[in-house]
């Protein structure tokens, strides 16, 4: 299967600022003329066409249609390429497999965007296992107009603390500036990301920002933490502007997953609220079929659904494990715990595509001692979310 060749972890557009440097050299086969082709980067058993891409001239703040050239493998095996970037005013893109066969090409596409006046310069890169790696395509252009966009981030820094893995922090709000004399054009390829090792770690809404931004203006972006793994967590910020590209380190600690725990001591309730599902349900705490207590049973077609039941006394900072046993067509069914030791947990305790809109989660605050848990039954695998919808009561005591 075609692989696109991600850039920072991410399958995106256009690519990163990565800089490398290229030796030279040419390709000399059995009834071939020694020397490289006019117009052809070649190396070992990688040509590059053609050797270099120029553009015409573009006004600051706008980007280029986009320009091509073609990497061929020109070796007797395949070409394993590890990383393609750009440099300075230019975006680029590629349809190359993580493998490029042997004689086969692929696409690098690239765009100018100029973020100052003048003749801009900038090189896609490319490593890969040929001799010479890595590979430089050369680029030019010249941006008009007068005036350049700067851009500046505040703070400089954000770091989130600690968070259970799977849970989402509270946001931290960057502001971004505008303090050149040109609009800042947010279409890709512009735009926000994160990046960095633990880019999947950090998340951004650059809503507020809208499509541009004007010369002396301001707009804030809401970014944050949901660790995947326990541990440092490091990642970047990016706004991406050509040359003009800002960005700021992220950091955070990812800490033992807890689904949910008490915020305060005192006695816990559960109450059915509603749901649809087309199986059979219950409903309780345990991390195991072994200890599981059931405190709902038959959900959520009971035609004699029991009213709020308290489960017991929590001191605060208690970890609470659901459990939910599912049966469908039949006693034999299927468990899923918060605790997450099994595999349908995956699926009834985690809102995989965000239809809640709730960062993932299927927990949501609705008073200072209310909650209302979202659970998916322990057998589906559509991600359905809202099959039992559960309420969480805790009165102080």
């Amino acid at each position: 299967m075609k692989r696109v060749i991600r850039l920072h972890h991410q399958r995106v557009l256009w690519g990163a600022a990565i800089i490398g440097c290229l030796t030279a050299g040419s390709i000399l086969r059995k009834g071939e003329a020694s020397g490289p082709v006019p117009g052809q980067v070649s190396n070992g058993d990688v040509s590059l066409v053609p050797a270099s891409l120029t553009f015409a001239p573009q006004p600051v703040g706008t980007f280029s249609a986009a320009q091509v050239a073609t990497l061929t493998n020109t070796g007797g095996t395949g070409l394993k390429i590890s990383n393609i970037g750009r440099s300075g005013d230019f975006y680029e893109g590629n349809d190359c497999p993580a493998i490029l066969p042997a004689g086969a090409s692929c696409t690098l596409s690239v765009r100018f965007t100029p973020t100052a006046a003048g003749t801009r310069s900038g090189v896609v890169t490319i490593w890969d296992i040929a001799p010479g790696s890595p590979h430089k395509l050369p680029l030019t252009g010249t941006g008009t107009g007068t005036g350049s966009i700067r851009l500046t981030l505040s703070p400089s820094t954000l770091s989130f603390g600690s968070a259970p893995v799977g849970a989402t922090s509270k946001p931290q709000m960057v502001t971004l500036t505008n303090i050149g004399t040109v609009a800042a054009s947010f279409l890709d390829p512009f735009g926000f990301a994160t990046t960095g090792t633990h880019w999947r770690d950090f998340h951004k809404n650059p809503w507020r920002c809208g499509m541009s931004l004007a010369p002396g203006a301001s707009c804030q972006v809401s970014v944050y933490f949901k660790p995947l793994a326990t541990g440092a967590r490091t990642g970047f910020f990016l706004v991406r502007q050509g040359a003009a590209s800002v960005q700021i380190p992220l950091s955070g600690t990812g800490g033992p997953k807890q689904f949910f725990s008490m915020p305060f001591s005192g006695y816990l309730y559960l109450l059915q609220k509603g749901g649809e599902a087309g199986a059979t349900s219950d409903v309780g705490l345990g991390t195991s079929p072994a200890n599981f207590v059931e405190y709902y049973g038959g959900l959520p077609n009971n035609p004699q659904p029991v009213g709020e039941v308290l489960v017991g006394h929590f001191a605060s900072g208690s970890p609470i494990n659901f459990g939910i046993f599912t049966q469908f067509g039949g006693p034999s069914g299927g468990w899923a715990f918060s605790s997450g030791t099994d595999f349908p947990s995956i699926e009834a305790f985690t809102d995989r595509d965000n239809s809640l809109h709730m960062g993932g989660s299927i927990i949501q605050q609705t008073s200072s001692n209310t909650w209302l848990l979202h659970l998916d039954d322990a057998l589906s695998s559509d991600d359905d979310d809202n099959d039992i919808l559960m309420q969480i009561r805790i009165v102080p005591g």
